[in-house]
């Protein structure tokens, strides 16, 4: 949708970071005013930005769950198109990144905090602008990797990117946000 239409609101609903106060917003059948906010964020993962602390690659990845495997976040790399750079680098996932995400290159750090996202296996993954202005070419395993894996995550992006819309199976257009009326057109794609 354009600029203030609600998109990001809808994101923020959905992730439970701003109170439902007029209306319903469902997941998976159950009215979010009663889920338990911990519960939800175990399944569902929101990125806004990059967000990317001082510490080696591994960290940023795994946040501290020692339970995910070497094995798991190599392919996780494989699948967002950053496992060719991280092999070449000397200290590979040892790598140290400094607050920020450098020596990263912007896009490398979209695509790593969308693995960091990948590697806890949501059930729902908001994406709120963030693929918007990737190059196409240079993101086509990340691409492939959301679009069209098989696993069992459903993906919301908020986009202004014909590229992105493109990828997307269905596609909501938030017209208007004037109130408290949220309108919306909605096309199902072959």
């Amino acid at each position: 949708g354009s600029v203030g239409a609600g998109a990001g609101t809808l994101l923020e609903l959905l992730y439970g970071l701003r109170p439902i106060e007029e209306g319903e917003v469902f997941l998976s059948g159950r009215d979010l005013r009663h889920v338990d906010l911990t519960g939800l964020r175990s399944r569902v993962v929101l990125i806004r930005g990059v967000e990317l602390f001082e510490g080696t690659l591994l960290d940023n990845l795994r946040l501290g769950d020692e339970g995910i495997s070497l094995e798991r976040v190599y392919q996780i790399l494989k699948d967002v198109g950053l496992y060719g750079k991280v092999r070449q680098m000397p200290k590979g996932v040892e790598t140290h990144l400094q607050l920020g995400g450098r020596p990263f290159s912007d896009s490398e750090r979209i695509k790593i905090c969308i693995a960091r996202a990948l590697l806890v296996r949501p059930g729902l993954l908001l994406i709120d602008k963030l693929l918007d202005g990737l190059d196409p070419e240079e993101s086509s395993s990340l691409f492939k990797s959301l679009f069209e894996s098989n696993t069992r995550m459903t993906l919301l992006v908020s986009t202004r990117d014909r590229e992105i819309l493109h990828r997307c199976s269905r596609i909501v257009r938030i017209v208007s946000h004037a109130g408290n009326a949220l309108k919306s057109s909605e096309e199902e794609k072959a």
